[in-house]
């Protein structure tokens, strides 16, 4: 199998082969810390940067750098990156304000999890949604 995903054979074609599930496939394939898609690059990741300061929306960055938009889209997200057409469209969360007070503590996500009664993933991605947040504050106030 390993040697199939590093020839870039996909999900379901290693399913005919071995007659399991795509699904069975992909999970097996994960425990084994096998990918179909290469990281980006730094390089990449600048470049993403460079275009949604500029203002570029993410489907013309995808077109642009040869990805796919939902790569695009993660990497905007994950890394924070805001430009003139970021926004916020979510609202607050009841735990918002407690679990950025005790992140700004130094207290470990774990923990915060377990005060707010919260998978850990879902504090992680909070709190990176939070952060998101204050930059596009930031930006769009000319700091």
């Amino acid at each position: 199998m390993r040697r199939l995903v590093a020839d870039g054979v996909r999900p379901e074609a290693i399913a005919k082969i071995l007659g399991r599930t795509p699904a069975a496939v992909t999970t097996h394939a994960c425990k084994l810390g096998l990918r179909w898609t290469k990281p980006l690059s730094a390089d990449q990741i600048d470049a993403i940067g460079k275009l949604v300061e500029e203002g570029a929306c993410s489907t013309e960055i995808a077109d642009r750098l040869g990805l796919g938009a939902g790569r695009v889209k993660h990497c905007i997200r994950y890394y924070g990156l805001v430009g003139p057409r970021s926004r916020i469209i979510e609202h607050e969360k009841p735990f918002d304000d407690l679990i950025a007070a005790m992140s700004s503590n130094g207290a470990p996500v774990s923990q915060i999890a377990r005060y707010v009664a919260q998978p850990a993933s879902r504090v992680t991605a909070r709190l990176i949604t939070l952060a998101r947040h204050d930059a596009v504050r930031d930006h769009h106030a000319g700091i």
